[in-house]
């Protein structure tokens, strides 16, 4: 799962790099599956904590996997509603403001 989302990202990005102009919907579509694939890591760290005899006798590692999937699920959450379902990544500050001067009135 992960070298498919890995190659969907890099594709995208090569193509990016070669200049061709991406529609937005392909964007989207990326960062749901990354999104998905956070998802189905955490699931199956639940399962395995509650099947698994090594994950009950380990709790540092359970400790650790439940914080780096949980923060990988939230930010990827984060990123996805933001960005596609809110649609708010479309919107961009002018160069004006982006340069973080003020102009003197």
């Amino acid at each position: 799962m992960n070298f498919c989302v890995h190659s969907m990202m890099y594709g995208f990005y090569f193509i990016s790099g070669l200049g061709v102009k991406v529609p937005a919907i392909f964007k989207n579509i990326i960062t749901f599956v990354q999104f998905f694939q956070m998802i189905c890591g955490f699931t199956v760290i639940v399962l395995a904590t509650i099947y698994s005899e090594w994950f009950a006798k380990d709790n540092f590692a359970v400790f650790f996997v439940f914080g780096m999937y949980g923060s990988y699920v939230y930010l990827f959450g984060q990123l996805f509603f933001t960005k596609a379902v809110k649609g708010d990544g479309a919107a961009k500050k002018p160069r004006s403001q982006a340069g973080g001067k003020k102009k003197k009135a």
